[in-house]
């Protein structure tokens, strides 16, 4: 099935995959999580040939390529459990800039297209667990913000970080430089890569730190929240991908009662199973991808509500049709499992986005 992709967009796909592929190690997936090592597959990889300016428009010297396109490389970006902040720095930092105040931030767009800046959020630890909100202050005609923020990826690769905070009870999106943020924490998540708490004291800050305005933030959150949890998900689709064709390479090889585990029909009736689920859900995505706007909340609380309830069924099943070989370390089994998992709590769970669907 290729869900109607055109020929540029199969040409982008396997651009993508020749790419990442290269620099798919599981050794070295195990060793950051054994290490805390800084090994990050992909990301430089997609660095160094341009993608930080997917979204971008060709104008600014961008690629201009559509979010549904962007969508595409995410589910290669999750078959190779590749890391590094792209979708903050894609979704977040070009799309969202780009859209809402373009000209007053054409010259950040332009360093992130050059990777010179890059930008991280924790807007998904803000907005769906309500997290910490920093908050701003007026005094003597200048503005100060301060407060703590938790749980922020790859706060160390980035130049800039996008949150919410509030104004008089008003909430705000604010970006801001890093190198005058306080690290306050540095935890792992269950790939080893690193989440940090920060603290902001008093950093003074003006209306170029704002984005959008008082009547359009909430459309803005809106916008940055339903384009990370369609990227997140394809990322999921990618790695569950990776899981079904690992599944299937065991079960052709692996022999019990003197035949093939693939002969026997009960096997092959589970993994038509995990392929359905895996496309049911593939559909749902791209479908989204190409529709997606502002007001889309209650569909992108749908997939999501998927992605967690079908990826995370189809990688048990995987596990149970490998058996004891699916949960030791060198087999990297465990590495999509914990990519799956650990993305089901990201950007909401299951219970937060029921509670979106039926309000």
């Amino acid at each position: 099935m290729n869900f109607n992709i055109n020929e540029t967009q199969s040409m982008l796909i396997s651009s993508a995959k020749e790419v990442l592929s290269n620099k798919y190690d599981l050794k070295l997936i195990n060793k950051r999580i054994d290490t805390k090592s800084n090994y990050l597959p992909g990301w430089k990889e997609l660095q160094e040939q341009g993608f930080m300016g997917m979204l971008a428009k060709e104008s600014i010297g961008g690629y201009g390529l559509s979010f549904h396109e962007f969508s595409l490389i995410m589910e290669v970006w999750g078959t190779y459990l590749c890391s590094g902040p792209i979708i903050e720095n894609s979704i977040a930092g070009v799309l969202t800039l780009q859209k809402y105040n373009e000209s007053k931030f054409s010259d950040i767009l332009k360093k992130i297209i050059r990777n010179q800046y890059v930008i991280t959020t924790p807007l998904s630890n803000q907005f769906y667990k309500k997290g910490n909100i920093p908050e701003i202050k007026k005094i003597k005609n200048k503005m100060y913000i301060s407060g703590s923020l938790s749980k922020v990826p790859f706060f160390e690769l980035s130049t800039h970080i996008i949150f919410i905070a509030k104004q008089n009870n008003n909430p705000k999106i604010i970006i801001l430089p890093t190198n005058k943020i306080n690290i306050e924490k540095v935890i792992f998540d269950l790939l080893g890569n690193k989440l940090v708490n920060i603290y902001i004291e008093n950093n003074n800050i003006s209306d170029d730190n704002f984005i959008g305005n008082d009547n359009n933030t909430h459309e803005i959150i809106d916008f940055m929240m339903n384009h990370m949890i369609i990227s997140k998900c394809s990322e999921m689709i990618g790695a569950s991908e990776a899981v079904l064709n690992k599944t299937i390479d065991y079960i052709k090889n692996r022999e019990q009662f003197g035949r093939s585990l693939a002969s026997f029909q009960s096997i092959q009736h589970k993994i038509s199973e995990i392929f359905t689920l895996i496309s049911e859900t593939k559909e749902l995505s791209r479908y989204l991808s190409k529709k997606i706007n502002s007001n889309q909340k209650k569909y992108s609380s749908l997939l999501k509500i998927k992605c967690n309830e079908s990826l995370n069924k189809i990688i048990w099943d995987a596990h149970q049709l490998h058996g004891a070989i699916g949960f030791t370390w060198d087999y990297g089994l465990h590495l999509y499992t914990r990519k799956i998992l650990m993305n089901k709590s990201v950007l909401g769970d299951t219970e937060f986005h029921s509670k979106i669907l039926l309000s």
